[in-house]
């Protein structure tokens, strides 16, 4: 079996989707979906996490994230890892 294409997801893009910004949030959408079929595999970084999280954090007026803007990285390896 032929190893999934490689895509590395940084902060702006995973903001992208978190803000649901126009143009942008369905082409992350479909990403996420190719992900979950095993087309494609996702990667990104602690830092792109962290800063995903601090800006989603700052955003809402008691630095709560929410639920819609949490981030699930358990699925999430170092790409030497595997």
């Amino acid at each position: 079996m032929a190893e999934s294409l490689r895509v590395y997801l940084d902060a702006n893009v995973l903001l992208s989707y978190v803000n649901d910004e126009r143009d942008r949030a369905d082409t992350v959408q479909s990403l996420l979906e190719d992900a979950e079929n095993g087309i494609v595999r996702l990667l990104t970084s602690h830092l792109s996490i962290t800063e995903v999280a601090y800006i989603a954090s700052d955003q809402e007026p008691n630095g709560d994230t929410g639920d819609e803007a949490s981030i699930d990285n358990s699925g999430l390896r170092h790409p030497r890892s595997s």
